[in-house]
């Protein structure tokens, strides 16, 4: 299990057991929506926005003050694999808002891994943006700097690069993110 400034970092292999114990496939296509770099309280801006999402760029823009009254994030670009970009397509197609609170994402994500026989220690909504922050700082370490601003991340970078992922593990990874958006320069 890796664990990085208390957020569980899961390995291509765990996230598949996880989706795999997922039966109802809206909860399948939330789950995969958040795996976009998208925070629980953000997931339906995009139903109440759809003009933020560039596809040909694949993009997300969160400039939009209403979504964020307490302005706690940072106004940011999420960069999308077109994996990711089938994901927030399969969202939107199912027209069903995402409850914002963290709560229910955590006891959600703490019972399919024990399904899936994980590990469920430090198992929340962080889990899904930290693993997907590793993995991204792991296949793209030259962009460093896009990768931190799209997860609007303030923790020390350098943990989540030192993580030591095989070569399968890195291999996987592509597959979920090969061809992020935010490596291309438009």
């Amino acid at each position: 299990m890796i664990i990085v400034e208390n957020n569980r970092i899961l390995i291509p292999d765990d996230l598949l057991k996880i989706i795999l114990q997922i039966y109802n496939i809206s909860s399948q296509i939330d789950l995969l929506y958040l795996f976009c770099g998208i925070r629980p309280s953000e997931a339906n801006f995009i139903l109440d926005h759809p003009e933020a999402i560039d596809y040909n760029k694949r993009t997300i823009s969160f400039t939009d003050k209403q979504w964020n009254k307490a302005r706690r994030f940072r106004d940011r670009t999420i960069y999308l694999s077109r994996g990711d970009l089938l994901n927030v397509s399969n969202f939107i197609k199912a027209n069903k808002r995402m409850n914002p609170k963290s709560y229910q994402i955590n006891r959600n994500l703490k019972l399919w891994a024990s399904k899936a026989k994980l590990e469920t220690s430090y198992m929340d909504s962080q889990t899904i943006r930290a693993t997907r922050l590793a993995w991204m700082l792991t296949l793209f370490p030259s962009h460093t700097d896009k990768i931190v601003q799209s997860m609007d991340f303030y923790g020390n970078v350098d943990l989540y690069k030192q993580i030591n992922f095989t070569n399968n593990d890195k291999l996987a990874m592509l597959c979920y993110l090969g061809d992020w958006s935010g490596v291309n320069n438009y």
